[in-house]
């Protein structure tokens, strides 16, 4: 019978004993160079180095081995996603990343390429990490801008978040209000508006959901609202016609007024009152098309409200 060939692991075992047993002897109380404890405690450490980067070493062969056989599939997740994104919205952001299937998972180059990728989608406002998983998972932690209101430009609708960033049109989950009657503007996703209007209108409808999203589900109102016509802006259509109203889905008008921070200028009540206001007649009722119209501008005495408002009215 021959001899049976000695495995390469026997052989990496043998050779790997061998390096430890030379730096022990060579640190060894018998070396005319080293005695005592400090040669023992230098010769412990010097073991315990070699063996950390070996085991390293080891390690990332082994992944990267094991990838390659296992012709590893990648597959891409949002980390914690909001409630309000909707299936084909977080499926277009995954495929934002530009990461194919057969990408080789420990390839550092391609992980900067799609945490550009990623970067460039109008819906990203923050890339926080994106975490490889030796599962062939990578997951995305990202922070995904939140609609506010949809508005209509050239023939196309739009989204606007509350810093007035600009996002396509795509079916998503919670309500929006319409933001209509501004000077025309070409919107173009990925860029801020700057149209005045615009922008007061956001500050308007950020300030309500601010509101809303604070109290008991019962005395929300934010549903109710259809529509912000800005079209009155500073008065440029009538001086005595509210600047901002709001119109319910029953069409109830609801007029806010001056842009919000305004309202002294307009002698008009503050932000603070007319959020009361506002919230108010909407519990008596539970519904603000109990009304033929709701006037948010008059001056009022404030009574104690149980309402936590913004401070900045």
């Amino acid at each position: 019978m021959g001899r049976k060939k000695k495995s390469a692991t026997g052989k990496k075992s043998a050779s790997t004993a061998s390096l430890f047993s030379r730096i022990y002897n060579m640190f060894s109380t018998e070396n005319p160079f080293f005695s005592g404890q400090l040669a023992v405690r230098i010769g412990f450490f010097a073991l315990l180095a070699v063996g950390i980067v070996m085991f390293f070493n080891m390690c990332e062969g082994y992944v990267q081995s094991i990838s390659q056989k296992r012709d590893l599939s990648l597959t891409v997740e949002l980390k914690n996603p909001p409630d309000w994104l909707s299936p084909e919205l977080n499926r277009d952001i995954c495929l934002a990343t530009g990461i194919n299937r057969d990408d080789f998972l420990l390839d550092k180059s391609l992980t900067s390429q799609w945490r550009n990728n990623l970067a460039q989608n109008p819906w990203i406002k923050n890339v926080n990490n994106i975490h490889k998983r030796f599962d062939g998972r990578v997951v995305l932690d990202c922070d995904i801008r939140r609609p506010l209101a949809i508005i209509e430009n050239q023939g196309r609708n739009f989204y606007i978040d509350v810093e007035g960033m600009v996002m396509p049109y795509q079916p998503t989950n919670g309500h929006l209000v319409r933001l209509r009657g501004h000077q025309s503007e070409s919107l173009k996703p990925g860029e801020s508006i700057h149209t005045p209007e615009l922008i007061a209108g956001i500050e308007v409808l950020q300030l309500i959901l601010q509101v809303d999203e604070n109290l008991p589900m019962g005395d929300r109102l934010w549903t109710e609202l259809a529509i912000l016509d800005v079209s009155n802006f500073q008065g440029r259509q009538d001086a005595l016609r509210s600047q901002l109203t709001l119109y319910t889905k029953g069409n109830t008008e609801v007029r806010w007024g001056a842009p919000v921070g305004n309202y002294i200028a307009f002698k008009e009540a503050s932000d603070k009152l007319k959020l009361t206001t506002l919230y108010r007649e909407f519990k008596q009722t539970g519904s603000l098309d109990h009304y033929q119209y709701v006037e948010l501008r008059n001056h009022r005495k404030e009574k104690a409200d149980p309402l936590r408002l913004p401070q900045n009215g």
